[in-house]
């Protein structure tokens, strides 16, 4: 019933991009939110599933939104997720990081902090796709 829906009626596809370090119980009331209110095309994905390609050995990609910060890098072919610390964030051998989100960033960071797109124009947050 469900493709057959998604064939004929649906118009509109949407991903939701969502914090990556929510539990599986925050993935669910998600699901059954989106699912009560009738949004029926949908993907849920996490902001490193869209980054982890620009991620290597050398660098660490901050994700500052406004309702968590957090940064990842790789450790040994291990992508490794954890909520900012600068302390730590300045300890890791790293020669720049890349930033994705919406909010400021603390001045404090010794590396240099590289833009992944204008902050006035984010539209990392959320995608509505014409199907």
């Amino acid at each position: 019933m469900r493709s057959l829906l998604n064939k004929g009626f649906i118009k509109n596809k949407y991903v939701f991009i969502l914090d990556t370090l929510l539990c599986h119980s925050d993935l669910f009331c998600y699901r059954y939110v989106f699912d009560r209110i009738g949004i029926l095309d949908y993907r849920i994905k996490n902001d490193v599933d869209i980054v982890k390609n620009h991620l290597n050995e050398d660098n660490i990609i901050i994700f500052n939104w406004s309702s968590s910060t957090n940064y990842c890098y790789l450790n040994k072919n291990e992508v490794i997720v954890c909520p900012l610390n600068v302390k730590v964030l300045n300890q890791l051998e790293k020669k720049y990081a890349l930033l994705a989100g919406d909010m400021e960033l603390p001045k404090n960071i010794k590396i240099p902090v590289y833009h992944y797109e204008n902050e006035f124009h984010t539209i990392f947050n959320f995608i509505k796709q014409k199907v």
